[in-house]
């Protein structure tokens, strides 16, 4: 018998009991005795379990009801399932469970007003970090290739841009930025209910949670097997640690360590992040050098380091709302929605992967040595579905309502995207 960590013995022994004890199997005398069986476990000082304490008929248990729960998905376009367990879920996130009323208020005095985080809600804790055009594609069973998802991109800008590019420009312009790049369009198709590559993210604590405590379905939650589904989440991510990952820090941070470059090694690190060779890439050093006086030089570079062409290219990146005073860098604050959301996106180039498992491969990939070999995406706020009632009242009185969510709500926008 292959004789296990006993670390992963620890967790498989406390989710049996929860199981066992709290959702139930159909066989309630096997229930019994797998109970009889949990008692008769032995550890030793430090709370390590004893392999051999454990009964055959226990590692059967294991591996039938246990393990399933937490093992990582094998990543397919016919697997895209839901967590099974917030301990399944723990292998790509950092996971906090909140129960009370009182933790919940603790977590919401610490973070109401906090400037170094990005946030987003779910109000399943079961569900995977998809975009909505992802989404689209798992449940109208659209298998694509990258190519193939590429061009689906492309041709929803393309429609977007013909449909709506006078009125973003207009937008964008009435606040000093003349835009309708790929992703200002992206952004304002994500925000009129079109499905989209981006993942909404927001600057405020209580954004994400009005969304994550929207349509909470309890139902489910007492029909279930798993304790996950009486948890909806909230994502946290430091801000900083986004941006300096993000496709804007060049231009938007990077100035002062941009000038300690000769204009060779500044022209190279153009050509990279704008995907532009380096001859095109020369004839902007000097607009940029001179902190991107030139609006037209600016928006040419820009434009292109933003094109769903060269995005395709990135697996993941983080698309912020830097500004030039006050007003976004790439145009993708178009609308009043995103402005009272305080929006932010995360950029996902695969059409079945969510940004955890992107995260997780990525940093696997480029792990250099003396670095953990554990990494996970995010923080997350397992929050119980019974505070929700509790938590939308605490967010009226600080003025979080539909009508600031959506203060374009009625304002419908023609389907484009496919």
């Amino acid at each position: 018998m292959k004789i296990e960590d006993t670390t992963n013995l620890q967790v498989k022994k406390r989710m049996a009991e929860v199981i066992l004890t709290e959702v139930g199997i159909s066989d309630k005398l096997l229930s019994m005795i797998l109970l009889s069986d949990i008692l008769e476990i032995r550890s030793d000082v430090d709370g390590n379990v004893d392999p051999y304490s454990i009964s055959m008929r226990l590692y059967d248990f294991f591996a039938e009801h246990v393990s399933p729960r937490l093992q990582p998905f094998i990543e397919t376009q016919a697997n895209t399932l839901d967590y099974l367990s917030i301990w399944q879920k723990a292998i790509y996130f950092e996971q906090q469970v909140i129960d009370t009323k009182a933790s919940f208020d603790q977590l919401y005095s610490e973070w109401k007003d906090s400037k170094e985080m990005v946030f987003r809600g779910q109000s399943e804790a079961k569900w995977r970090l998809y975009n909505t055009l992802q989404r689209h594609c798992i449940w109208n069973n659209i298998k694509t290739e990258s190519e193939e998802y590429g061009i689906i991109i492309k041709d929803a800008v393309r429609n977007g841009r013909k449909e709506h590019g006078a009125k973003i420009l207009r937008y964008t312009k009435s606040v000093g930025l003349e835009t309708t790049n790929d992703m200002a369009l992206l952004s304002y198709l994500q925000h009129n209910e079109q499905p989209t590559p981006l993942l909404d993210w927001s600057h405020r604590v209580q954004i994400a949670l009005y969304f994550a405590t929207q349509g909470i379905n309890t139902q489910s939650s007492f029909l279930s097997f798993n304790d996950i589904d009486d948890y909806f989440s909230v994502y946290h991510m430091n801000k900083v640690d986004l941006t300096k990952g993000s496709i804007s820090f060049l231009l938007t941070n990077g100035h002062d360590s941009n000038a300690k470059l000769n204009d060779d090694e500044f022209k190279a690190r153009i050509s990279e992040a704008a995907g532009i060779s380096l001859a095109a890439a020369e004839k902007l050093v000097k607009p940029l050098r001179k902190k991107m006086a030139s609006k037209d030089a600016r928006r040419r570079v820009e434009g292109k380091m933003v094109s769903v062409e060269r995005m395709m290219k990135i697996p993941l990146i983080y698309l912020g709302e830097e500004h030039i005073g006050k007003v976004s860098r790439f145009g993708m604050y178009n609308n009043r929605n995103i402005v009272n959301q305080a929006g932010a996106f995360i950029w996902n180039h695969s059409s079945f992967k969510p940004i955890e498992v992107i995260a997780k491969e990525q940093y696997e990939k480029n792990r250099k040595e003396g670095t953990p070999i554990e990494h996970r995406l995010c923080g997350c706020i397992n929050i119980h579905k019974s505070l929700a009632g509790y938590i939308r009242t605490r967010l009226e009185k600080d003025g979080i309502t539909r009508k600031f969510i959506y203060p374009m709500w009625k304002q419908k926008v023609a389907d484009v995207s496919l």
